[in-house]
């Protein structure tokens, strides 16, 4: 005979003690608030800008802007050219007016234009407008269109962390670059900004040194206009070194009335030199490639230009929408220098040599 024996049965503790357990938790999840990480939004200005008469390219990301010349900053426009020697063109036309916030500038403005646009930098500038075809209003000299240079505003920051600082309080803020390339080329710059109350205060001082040598050949023949044979041929041979050296120093203030009048006054200098010496040798051949005509040109050249302006300024705006209203004093002065002394030594036909000493200046 088989028996079997039940089973015992558990505590009743032990059986309601889960039940509790998940009534518990479920309690705690109930009465514990729930949380949400931070989220951040970022977003920043578009790098171009259109609108009906001018298209407008942000200098903010360009790491030539940031440690080049305005002739790096220009080359990286659209449309916009400018030759190793700082001729600059747009749209192949270098009829070109250049601007500094919508106003004439005697740096950029003068026959040596050219030299300060190798020379200013480009880190002065927060953005390139260019206008191919602009209203009345800029008057430009000639047929390319207009290029205006938007300089960098007093920083918004600095102005916000002093309005919401104690009374008096000031900000300083500051900044030294040192840039060194092949070469010799290399460029140093300090600037720097105090915000106290109303008052801010702003400036910078650059200095550049770029060493540049440039070599080209060039050969011309000459068509007989009947046969079209070649009856002459002209090469050219070409080498140029020159030392280029500038600085540029600002100094400005800025004063507000109230929260949409201003006061603003704004001292610069400069200074930019070149120092270039060229050789060249000029060979002409006739059909039979027989040399007819040799001649050596040699020639030392130096440029100066010494300037400094003065700008007084009351803005007042209206609105957020750009509309404002201002008036300006302004005065510039450029002193310029030139001197080459080049000499031609002529080969074949041997003749006596002739040199050319000239010198002229400027002032504007």
């Amino acid at each position: 005979m088989l028996a079997q024996t039940a089973p015992v049965p558990p505590p009743a503790a032990a059986q309601q003690a889960p039940a509790s357990t998940a009534q518990s938790a479920s309690q705690d999840d109930k009465d514990e608030p729930a949380t949400v990480g931070d989220v951040v939004v970022t977003a920043r200005a578009n790098d171009v800008r259109t609108s009906i008469d001018s298209i407008s390219y942000s200098l903010a990301d360009d790491l030539q802007a940031a440690t080049g010349s305005l002739a790096e900053a220009l080359r990286n426009v659209p449309s916009v050219d400018v030759d190793p020697q700082g001729n600059v063109s747009l749209r192949g036309d270098g009829n070109v007016t250049i601007l500094v916030d919508g106003r004439p500038s005697a740096i950029l403005s003068g026959p040596n234009r050219a030299d300060a646009v190798l020379q200013l930098p480009a880190d002065r500038y927060s953005r390139i407008e260019v206008m191919t075809n602009p209203s009345a209003a800029y008057s430009p000299e000639g047929s390319g269109g207009v290029i205006n240079l938007i300089t960098r505003p007093v920083p918004a920051a600095v102005a916000a962390a002093a309005a919401a600082g104690a009374p008096g309080a000031a900000v300083t803020t500051g900044s030294l670059r040192v840039n060194v390339g092949d070469h010799g080329r290399w460029n140093a710059g300090v600037s720097g900004s105090r915000q106290r109350g109303k008052l801010t205060l702003t400036g910078d001082v650059s200095y550049r040194h770029d060493d540049q040598t440039f070599a080209f050949d060039r050969l011309r023949e000459q068509l007989d206009p009947t046969t079209g044979a070649v009856i002459a041929t002209t090469a050219t041979h070409q080498e140029s070194d020159s030392i280029q050296k500038g600085a540029f120093g600002r100094v400005a203030a800025e004063y507000r009335l109230t929260d949409k009048t201003m006061l603003t006054g704004e001292l610069r200098a400069n200074r930019f030199e070149v120092d270039g010496d060229a050789q060249g040798r000029f060979e002409t051949r006739d059909a039979s490639g027989q040399l007819v005509n040799a001649y050596v040109r040699n020639g030392d050249s130096a440029f100066s230009m010494d300037g400094w302006g003065v700008t007084g300024r009351v803005l007042h705006q209206f609105d957020t929408s750009g509309h404002e209203w201002s008036n300006e004093l302004r005065y510039d002065r450029n002193d310029n220098e030139n001197t080459s002394l080049i000499a031609n030594v002529f080969q074949t036909p041997v003749s006596p040599a002739l040199y050319e000493a000239t010198r002229w200046l400027n002032v504007f």
